[in-house]
Formats: structure tokens, sequence, C-alpha cells
């Protein structure tokens, strides 16, 4: 990948990349970081990188694992993640953010990684080191708990 083709990369990639690692670790500032050392890694491999398509998903691979490294790290306090928002949203909007960012992360990542990024099963099974089956039980149970959550929220039994 050329200078010019990881350029636009960066630019058109670079918000999907800080809401995936801010959904990992709730804080605007740790999120930048995650986000400039994926990037930096990528770049510094980049003529390893053939395709957009093959570089996202590495790149998002490279923000996951950043983050995990950092849980180890004992002197970084880490938030629960709590989505931001800009501006006024809808309560059902904002009740739909709430109950994603309330899942436990064994369930929200592959869910977010399927809805916000589009990556299929496999893919996601490979980013996450699990097979396509644990993938789908996860997105699965997720879809549960949000709308025996969503329906309690708009006072209805799930």
């Amino acid at each position: 990948m050329d200078r010019a083709a990881f350029d636009t990369f960066v630019r058109t990639q670079g918000p999907d990349l800080y809401r995936y690692a801010f959904w990992l670790c709730g804080d605007a500032a740790s999120a930048e970081d995650l986000v400039q050392e994926a990037c930096l890694r990528a770049w510094r491999s980049r003529d390893a990188l053939r395709t957009e398509r093959a570089a996202r998903g590495w790149v998002i691979t490279i923000v996951r694992r950043e983050f995990l490294r950092r849980l180890g790290r004992p002197h970084e306090v880490l938030v629960p993640v709590d989505v931001a928002t800009e501006g006024p949203e809808p309560a059902e909007v904002l009740a739909l953010r709430e109950a994603v960012g309330a899942l436990d992360p064994m369930y929200r990542e592959p869910l977010v990684l399927q809805i916000v990024w589009g990556f299929s099963a496999k893919e996601i099974a490979e980013l996450l080191e699990l097979t396509p089956q644990a993938v789908m039980t996860r997105t699965f149970r997720a879809r549960l708990q949000l709308r025996q959550v969503l329906g309690r929220h708009h006072g209805r039994s799930a």
C-alpha cells in the first residue's frame, strides 16, 4: 500500500476505528491513542498490505490487541464503556446505546464488529480468535439481551 492509499485509508477508516476503540475503552483520549498506535503499526508494515479490506481487518485487530495489552498495565485506569453522544438524540437511540454499552464485552464486541463494521461471522471469528459458531452464538445472545433490556425500557415484557 503506497502513501496515498494509506492516507486515504486512514481518512476513510479513521472515524470507524475511533468509534471501535471508544467502544472498547470508553475513554476519548485512550481511544485516540489506540487508533494512533494501530495506524503507526499499520504504516510500518504497509508493504504487506495489499487491499483496503485486508488493511481494515488487520488494523482493527491491532486496535483490539493494543487495548488488551493496555488492560494489563496497572497504572492505567480504564472507565466502563459508555457510548459518547454528540448533541441531542432521541430517547430510543440513547436507550439502545446504553443497552449495548452495558453488555458484557464478550457479547458486545462481536455485535459491534458485525453492526458497525459489517464484518461477517467468519471475519469476526478471525479477529477475536473464536470459531464462527461462537461468534454467531454471542451475537445471538447479545441481541436477546438487548431485546429484554429494551422491552423493559419501553414498559413491555420481553
